[in-house]
């Protein structure tokens, strides 16, 4: 059955590669590196093309070596492509995928602010190999050179705090010069934000996270808006080596039949618990109505930003609001403490998972705030969740007045 390009994100999730699969429901795994040359006759009994030099990539005839093509890897980048809305590359990862994006653009100049660190340790990757004084890195909000191949890195939402960037503002000034417009759009899969939509020329995600979604999966993904540019970053993933595994690739897949469902919910409950933990930041401190006042000072999130009715809602950058977000606690022993109060959010880094993780953010980024915590919301029980930080919160309350020994 071929696939339906009309129908739903979620039904294109589970179908959209219906016609590459055989009699089995669930998608087999491939662990194969190698496949059988057809012989004279095959060659012969078949269509004008199907084992010449006219062989494609991104829909093969047949597949020769897994460094190239392989079914299981066809399946996944048929159905990302789909829910995506541009052809799609897979990585072994996040830092693979966004290096790609350097290799396909080849920058002269990049702008970026902030966000993960692993980009900036990769762009510096990047400028060793081209050579220092060739790549100059300058902010997003700086003037953009002409004459210099231009790179506009718009990490939205932002790592750690979960704050939204306009991307057509960025778009229209990048535009200006001749610039290109990557998106590290890694905490708003699809169905939150389509960066295609409002000027992205590029985008990245750690598919580790919402994609592949259950903290068992290492992965990447690259979009672009053209078939050319899909062959450019096929044919550099297969010469530089970064190709993702079978199991991986088969674990991808799987995850991607249930994303819309994850991640609508996984949403929905961080935004309401952003909204909740705001409110504790305007309580006084010994105060306990809706939990302990005087332990949380900022929260972060796309929904409490002063420009969200730009942002976020139905026909925004943003239709729904990130489910990663920040909170910023008064003091840096809270932060130390707070994820080994708790009994249902793991301490732990990463995020996209099924499971809540909480994590004090300069244990992975040491530039980050002491105080500075990073919530990766699950599918487990708003109310929940909620019970569990409050307990938490007065758990390092008492910590801090000797009443318990640390964790």
């Amino acid at each position: 059955m071929a696939p339906d390009a009309k129908a739903g994100l979620a039904t294109r999730s589970i179908h959209y590669d219906s016609d590459l699969s055989g009699p089995e429901v669930a998608a087999n795994i491939s662990t194969t590196t190698t496949f059988r040359h057809p012989s004279p006759k095959q060659i012969a009994s078949k269509p004008e093309g199907y084992y010449s030099d006219k062989w494609d990539a991104s829909e093969p005839s047949r597949d020769i070596y897994s460094r190239y093509t392989q079914p299981t890897l066809t399946r996944v980048e048929r159905v990302l492509s789909s829910i995506i809305g541009q052809p799609t590359v897979v990585y072994p990862s996040g830092i693979s995928s966004a290096f790609a994006v350097l290799l396909l653009v080849r920058p002269d100049v990049i702008a970026i602010t902030e966000g993960y660190h692993g980009c900036h340790a990769s762009l510096e990757v990047y400028r060793r190999l081209r050579g220092e004084d060739q790549v100059s890195v300058i902010k997003l909000d700086d003037e953009y050179p002409n004459g210099k191949k231009l790179l506009c890195w718009v990490e939205t939402p932002l790592n750690p705090t979960g704050e939204s960037r306009s991307i057509a503002a960025y778009a229209k000034r990048a535009r200006a010069v001749g610039g290109t417009v990557g998106v590290d759009a890694t905490f708003a899969p699809p169905p939150l934000q389509d960066p295609f939509k409002w000027g992205a020329d590029v985008v990245m995600h750690s598919g580790t996270k919402y994609f592949a979604g259950h903290s068992d999966t290492l992965c990447g993904t690259v979009s672009v808006r053209n078939k050319e540019d899909w062959l450019k970053l096929w044919h550099d993933r297969t010469y530089t080596g970064s190709n993702i595994g079978s199991l991986d690739t088969w674990l991808l897949l799987r995850s991607l039949r249930t994303l819309s469902v994850r991640v609508n919910r996984q949403s929905a409950t961080a935004t309401a618990l952003a909204q909740w933990l705001a409110s504790l930041t305007r309580a006084e401190s010994g105060s306990d109505l809706d939990g302990p006042g005087g332990v949380v000072e900022k929260v972060w999130h796309t929904s409490l930003q002063e420009d969200r009715a730009e942002l976020l809602g139905e026909g925004k950058q943003m239709e729904k609001g990130p489910a990663t977000f920040g909170m910023l606690l008064k003091k840096p022993e809270y932060a130390t403490n707070l994820p080994h109060s708790l009994k249902f959010f793991v301490p732990a880094t990463s995020l996209g998972g099924v499971e809540s993780l909480i994590e004090q953010r300069s244990l992975s980024d040491p530039n980050a705030d002491p105080r500075l915590i990073r919530l990766s919301i699950g599918l487990e029980d708003f109310e929940d969740l909620k019970r569990d930080l409050v307990q938490g919160f007065r758990n390092v309350i008492q910590i801090e007045q000797g009443k318990v020994s640390k964790l």
